[in-house]
């Protein structure tokens, strides 16, 4: 089982994926990046996981091609390298957009939370003042802003688990603790627009739609992976020195 294995003893026939996903079990012991990281503190270069693992594909796929041409051994080599490196960079790109994220999304939810208290109250207060004219144009802003950002989140949450399943194996690829996180941001916001359609929202066509958000953000998903994937890519060639591809891979998201 590769959960058995040490990432110092990784088996000489394992693919850069299989290699990848030995590191990733045990990175996902720690519950975030500062553990994670924290847990390499004090390691010597040739231990740490990223020039650890591109030194074992370097050498298991020389012994794979023995007998073969140099420059074919080289360039397999290359690719087992960068593969290791992008799947590695990949990972990072995930966790640290939701670090990123995850202020602003917090600020978000208190934000509508306060703005969704005043609406109510106003509206229950012109419920007793009859004369007082009727704003609706708060409640239509709410709106927008809440499904902006749950669809944000959708989005990014759906991202995670496609690129979890077409690189990883299903690997869970956020650390425990954003995973955690993620899900309540999630829950937070869909209670308020639970309490906004309950009791802001006069007519069925002014219900927010939880469901429809859901399936709408599977373009921004699509979206957030190429994004991911893309300076994923960008950031192992310009680790292999290819500067100039991974320059021209990162402009497309500028």
């Amino acid at each position: 089982m590769l959960n058995e294995k040490r990432l110092d003893r990784i088996s000489e026939n394992l693919t850069p994926k299989q290699a990848i996903l030995v590191w990733l079990q045990q990175a996902n012991i720690h519950a975030n990046v500062a553990d994670y990281v924290k847990s390499l503190v004090g390691q010597p270069e040739e231990l740490r996981p990223i020039t650890l693992l591109t030194a074992h594909m370097a050498s298991a796929t020389r012994v794979a091609m023995k007998g073969q041409s140099p420059k074919a051994i080289e360039l397999a080599v290359r690719r087992a390298e960068r593969d290791v490196v992008f799947l590695m960079k990949l990972h990072h790109k995930v966790n640290f957009y939701f670090i990123t994220e995850e202020r602003v999304w917090f600020a978000a939810f208190a934000a509508l939370e306060a703005k969704l208290r005043a609406i109510t109250y106003g509206n229950a207060l012109r419920q007793l003042v009859k004369e007082i004219a009727v704003e609706r144009r708060e409640d239509v802003s709410w709106r927008l802003i809440a499904e902006a950002y749950l669809t944000q989140m959708y989005a990014f949450r759906q991202a995670t688990a496609i690129i979890s399943r077409s690189y990883f194996d299903g690997e869970e690829l956020l650390f425990s603790e954003y995973t955690q996180s993620l899900s309540e941001l999630i829950g937070y916001i869909e209670t308020l627009v639970e309490a906004f359609n309950e009791d802001v929202a006069k007519k069925p066509r002014e219900k927010m739609k939880l469901e429809m958000l859901r399936k709408n953000s599977e373009q921004a998903a699509r979206e957030r992976i190429s994004y991911l994937v893309d300076l994923a890519k960008s950031d192992a060639l310009a680790a292999m020195g290819e500067d100039q591809t991974a320059e021209d891979l990162a402009v497309r998201h500028l």
